[in-house]
């Protein structure tokens, strides 16, 4: 843009030679907004009302700084898609969501405890809904058998995965911080046994 109103400077100098009037501004201002060849840059700028061309140039460098600082946050911004899908109680995704599910149960619980059957399906679906001490345990599970699953429901349930995963994760870890500080101190007692005995 520099050089473009150089070379307007340039020829406006050569074409009418002597002192620049307000007339020569006018037309090198009316000139390097025409040679931009943008007419939504060159719109802006006139929406500015400049006076000459300098002013004309430094409010074009602006627009074009803006501009850029713009497509290139545009570029860097992560898109995200969301997909509504419409989700059945026991299609496979949320059967393979379950086996997952018990499998961390498995690894978190597998350090001392047997695990009983597993139910598959509708009934695995009740029973982790239902709390493993809940009261009105046997009226929960009819009215959740008589129940037709909607969208909220499907999403309530995934919730409830997603979360019921999270306690398991946590818990995994607590489980391996406990292990670790037992091991230390099992360790340390046998150092001191063999210091004893020596």
């Amino acid at each position: 843009m520099r050089e473009l109103a150089q070379d307007i400077r340039h020829l406006m100098s050569m074409a009418y030679p002597g002192e620049k009037s307000s007339l020569s501004e006018h037309i090198m201002r009316d000139s390097f907004l025409t040679s931009l060849g943008d007419t939504e840059l060159e719109l802006k700028i006139r929406e500015w009302e400049p006076t000459d061309l300098d002013e004309a140039l430094r409010i074009a460098q602006q627009f074009k700084v803006f501009k850029n600082a713009v497509e290139s946050s545009m570029a860097e911004r992560q898109r995200l898609n969301r997909q509504v899908v419409d989700c059945d109680m026991v299609d496979g995704a949320s059967l393979d969501l379950e086996a997952r599910l018990e499998k961390l149960e498995v690894e978190v619980s597998g350090a001392g405890k047997q695990i009983t059957e597993v139910p598959v399906g509708e009934d695995a679906l009740t029973e982790r809904i239902i709390a493993p001490h809940d009261q009105n345990k046997e009226l929960k599970r009819k009215q959740l058998k008589n129940h037709k699953p909607t969208r909220d429901d499907c999403s309530q349930w995934q919730t409830e995965i997603w979360k019921r995963i999270n306690d398991l994760k946590a818990a995994r870890r607590a489980v391996e911080q406990e292990m670790k500080r037992v091991n230390a101190e099992n360790e340390a007692l046998n150092k001191e046994v063999g210091r004893l005995r020596h």
